[in-house]
């Protein structure tokens, strides 16, 4: 924001330390620090790697990484992350030298991209939960156990877990009167993370469920919120922080104590109904990469419209009865198998994962007709049961 007033990361020559600090008007503040592997020597060419998610920093060097967050920049009442201002280079008391920099903004080449709209009347993916949960009119509505005052919602991806270093972007539209929002590093019905709306308190809710201690709030920022107002409540999982905005502002990044990514995740409700629309998950983990379950665009396949999610579960159908008949096993031993619509890379037709069918939208750009959809759900399940 000025000479005076910026936020810095990097190496201390003096101290054999790896830094993060901030400049004021009446100097230069260390606000963490970390050992530095191996030792720092004066006119020495060091590799470093600075990543910035919402308001937590990583220093990068060699073999180690360490991590601060920082408290949000507040104009005129809006919290900001540390992309609002302008990046640069310096040096304290020293002269610095600096070759090969680049500076990025990266979305991470997702390996999958999935958003639920409930219009066919389903939640496709949904897995364990607790309360109750109903899809209508476009919508899914939570209503919590009364015992608890909860209703979680896991989205069953197929895959057992993430990987903790892997980037996960969550999204929802909720709208309450109550509580509600998006859970993860989900182990068990007492054991996750969460971030909520809080509309009766008027505030946006970082916590976690402890198998000890129950329901613990972490931290509160206030918000002016209302029962009629459709919120998008967006959270950018990378190590141990989660950084959150609402309906596009920036809110807060709060730093846990371990990573954020490996658990499930899904929605959340608290103290009475919420309800949920657009719920998005996007990922680079490389459980949705594997070559062997993977289908690929070859050819030139005619041109055809999207798929249509609301035909799958008949396409699977058909095919659960064609495999029953090749191998003579029970349809009831198919019966876990899932099947949605997602935004799969590159040439990627269809996937799958665990015992999750995932259909690319466009297929891969060229369509699809309801005889090549059924092909390929075959063939899925084919993988899944070991046959392909």
């Amino acid at each position: 924001f000025s000479p005076t007033d910026f936020k810095f990361a990097g190496i201390d020559v003096s101290i054999n330390k790896m830094v993060i600090g901030h400049r004021a008007s009446w100097g230069w503040a260390v606000d963490a620090q970390a050992p530095y592997p191996g030792s720092i020597w004066a006119d020495q060419n060091y590799n470093l790697l600075i990543q910035v998610n919402g308001t937590m920093v990583w220093v990068n060097a060699g073999n180690k990484s360490f991590s601060y967050n920082f408290t949000p920049r507040v104009i005129d009442g809006e919290n900001y992350g540390l992309n609002k201002g302008l990046v640069g280079v310096g040096s304290d008391q020293s002269r610095g030298r600096l070759d090969n920099m680049a500076i990025q903004v990266v979305q991470p080449e997702n390996t999958i991209d999935r958003t639920e709209d409930y219009n066919d009347g389903r939640a496709n993916l949904a897995g364990e939960s607790t309360g109750t949960w109903t899809v209508s009119g476009g919508r899914e509505t939570a209503t919590p156990a009364p015992a608890t005052q909860l209703a979680t919602q896991v989205i069953d991806t197929g895959a057992k877990t993430l990987q903790a270093d892997s980037y996960l972007e969550l999204t929802t539209n909720v709208k309450t009167a109550a509580m509600g929002g998006i859970l993860f590093d989900y182990y068990a019905a007492n054991d996750f993370k969460f971030v909520m709306i809080d509309v009766a308190a008027q505030l946006v809710v970082v916590g976690h469920v402890d198998p000890r201690r129950g329901y613990i709030v972490d931290q509160t920022i206030a918000r002016t919120l209302s029962a009629a107002t459709d919120y998008v409540l967006s959270l950018s999982l990378k190590g141990a922080s989660v950084a959150v905005t609402l309906s596009g502002a920036y809110i807060t990044t709060f730093g846990f104590n371990g990573a954020t990514v490996d658990g499930q995740f899904g929605l959340i409700a608290r103290n009475g109904t919420a309800s949920f629309d657009n719920t998005r998950f996007r990922t680079n983990d490389p459980a949705f990469n594997v070559a062997a379950n993977i289908v690929l665009l070859t050819g030139s396949p005619p041109t055809g419209p999207a798929a249509d999610e609301s035909t799958l579960p008949g396409l699977l159908d058909q095919a659960k009865a064609y495999w029953s008949a090749q191998l003579g096993i029970p349809l009831s031993s198919l019966a876990g198998v899932r099947i949605a619509v997602a935004d799969l890379p590159g040439l990627e037709r269809a996937m799958t994962v665990g015992r999750t069918i995932y259909i690319d939208r466009d297929g891969a750009g060229r369509g699809w007709t309801s005889v090549t959809v059924l092909d390929v759900v075959k063939f899925e399940l084919g993988h899944i049961l070991g046959r392909n």
